[in-house]
């Protein structure tokens, strides 16, 4: 088990993605045994158990620390900040070329298909879709 402290230089929630700035400690909790060990499972069940015993006293999660929440543990990681995330990757990302890992989906389009503003995704050197031949999953 690791615990750290998380207080920012800034406190804004809106500064960077991160949400959770006024939390005071991040806890972090991992299971690790040898590899001759005849009851594996045990210790992933100890993890599991401290994880479940902790829970009623978070205020949201890291997305870095997560590992197969879902979409829903992406929310809380993300909190208040996720639909800002979700529309700046409809600007940026439309296509969600980049959803590996911990994804928030771009935002759907309003009206007529703009994922900009003006109507189009600001001009640079990034690529618009998947490369040809990579396959993402």
């Amino acid at each position: 088990m690791w615990v750290s402290t998380v207080r920012s230089v800034s406190q804004r929630r809106r500064a960077t993605a991160f949400w959770h700035r006024g939390a005071s400690y991040c806890l972090e909790m991992a299971a690790a045994w040898p590899a001759d060990d005849e009851n594996p499972r045990r210790h992933v069940d100890w993890a599991d158990r401290l994880w479940e015993a902790t829970r009623p006293w978070a205020v949201g999660a890291e997305v870095n620390h997560l590992a197969d929440e879902g979409p829903e543990g992406v929310r809380r990681a993300y909190g208040g900040n996720y639909y800002r995330l979700a529309r700046l990757k409809r600007i940026w990302d439309p296509q969600n070329v980049f959803r590996l890992n911990q994804n928030v989906p771009p935002a759907a389009a309003r009206g007529a298909g703009a994922s900009h503003r003006h109507g189009r995704p600001p001009a640079g050197p990034w690529p618009v879709g998947p490369s040809p031949g990579r396959t993402t999953g």
